[in-house]
């Protein structure tokens, strides 16, 4: 995690949730947090099988902190995770795009960089790890070679590319190298790449969603094979401003359907994958009116959801804790608790308040956001007011005043 000052004016600027650090800073939801783990990272993960949730919230209710500190939580268990922007300029109806994106922010334990080829070479690595000697380790990696083979993929010329590359890695056969790692990437209708590939026929326009789609079944159930827990695809729109336009929206809904059309064609089996996708009641409200999506988001007891206990309900709704009394005032104190308790640890030598003064001052913050306006929203708004009155006492620690800086580089360009 990046210096704790950084991180507050990053928050102070923005109200979003660092990368990285989002365990730390996170607060409210442990429980649901935990139950998510046992459940599925520790149980459904070990037999094999594949989950999806909706993390649903207007603008500003935490929905990208849920997903990144569950990223996290995910990480350090042995997982490996992806976190895919819906709100960037790609046209997300088309699944084989979508794949591209898993592919270019996936990330695996151990390992700082994204995308294929570290997971690549991250698997071969571990393999070989294993190995008492060097001279075992090539027999060791023949038998994983081997067992890869003969794995039962949802795509079989995935898996004869991604045969191929690893082997190409192991013999240091730079050219096949390059084309398989591309190819995997996503670039399966590049005719010269396929050529290289042992005449690979190249991915035609109309399949390519299909393919799209056991793509990243295929990249899950090769992270399994590989010795990992399973895989968290998080899918966040959480750079649009307050809620997505009707195209983007419409796009989230097509690629919705596309999957679910998709998934029919599709084993799981042995994927180990956790989808988990953040949207606004906007999108949620209007997959109610296609029976497809309706009956993923269908509860199975409305009387019982997710914050109730009901850890197989399809909607972690993070407004339902919200409806308690007082919860607002609480949610936002507990905020400014996390916040002004790492602050201290961090800088607490260096500050003139107490750690119970500045937590006072805190709750007093905690009521200012409160008394305008008590919903889900306003915890970014209680973000955003605490990290900035943080930085103006970190600041004031260390004698720096507002707008010094700006007149200290004003006189000295004077002096130029």
């Amino acid at each position: 995690m990046e210096e704790f000052i950084d991180v507050l004016k990053h928050m102070a600027s923005t109200g979003q949730p660092p990368q990285e650090g989002c365990s730390k800073l996170g607060v409210g939801y442990d429980n649901a947090l935990e139950m998510l783990k046992k459940e599925y990272i520790e149980d459904q993960f070990f037999k094999g099988k594949s989950a999806e949730k909706f993390v649903v919230g207007p603008y500003g209710a935490g929905k990208t902190h849920f997903l990144r500190q569950f990223s996290e939580i995910a990480g350090a268990s042995g997982c490996a995770t992806a976190e895919v922007q819906l709100s960037k300029a790609i046209d997300i109806t088309k699944l084989l795009l979508v794949y591209k994106e898993i592919v270019s922010c996936l990330k695996v334990p151990g390992q700082e960089r994204f995308g294929m080829k570290p997971l690549l070479r991250s698997c071969i690595d571990a393999v070989m790890k294993k190995s008492p000697n060097p001279e075992s380790s090539h027999l060791l990696i023949a038998s994983w070679i081997a067992g890869l083979a003969d794995t039962d993929f949802a795509e079989e010329r995935y898996k004869r590319v991604l045969l191929l590359t690893l082997q190409a890695l192991i013999d240091s056969h730079d050219e096949i190298i390059d084309a398989g790692i591309r190819w995997l990437q996503g670039e399966v209708d590049n005719k010269s790449i396929c050529k290289i590939l042992n005449q690979e026929t190249a991915i035609s326009k109309t399949e390519q969603d299909l393919f799209g789609h056991k793509a990243t079944f295929c990249l899950c159930q090769f992270v399994k094979y590989s010795g990992f827990s399973g895989t968290l695809i998080a899918y966040d729109e959480a750079e649009e401003a307050v809620d997505v336009g009707k195209k983007k929206k419409g796009q989230i809904l097509s690629m919705l359907r596309t999957e679910s059309d998709a998934k029919k064609h599709v084993t799981n089996k042995n994927a180990s994958t956790f989808f988990l996708y953040a949207f606004t009641p906007p999108i949620i409200q209007d997959m109610n009116n296609y029976p497809a999506l309706q009956q993923r988001i269908a509860e199975p007891d409305p009387k019982y959801k997710f914050f109730d206990g009901n850890v197989h309900s399809p909607l972690i709704d993070l407004q339902q804790p919200y409806q308690e009394k007082n919860a607002s005032l609480i949610f936002l104190q507990k905020i400014g608790e996390r916040l002004v308790t790492l602050f201290y640890e961090a800088y607490g030598g260096t500050i003139e308040k107490s750690r119970e003064d500045l937590l006072r001052d805190c709750y007093e913050w905690a009521d200012e956001i409160d008394i305008q306006d008590q919903s889900i929203e306003k915890r970014r708004d209680m973000v955003k007011l605490t990290c900035s009155r943080l930085i103006q006492i970190y600041n004031k620690g260390r004698g720096v005043e507002m707008g010094s800086s700006i007149a200290q580089d004003t006189t000295m360009e004077d002096e130029v």
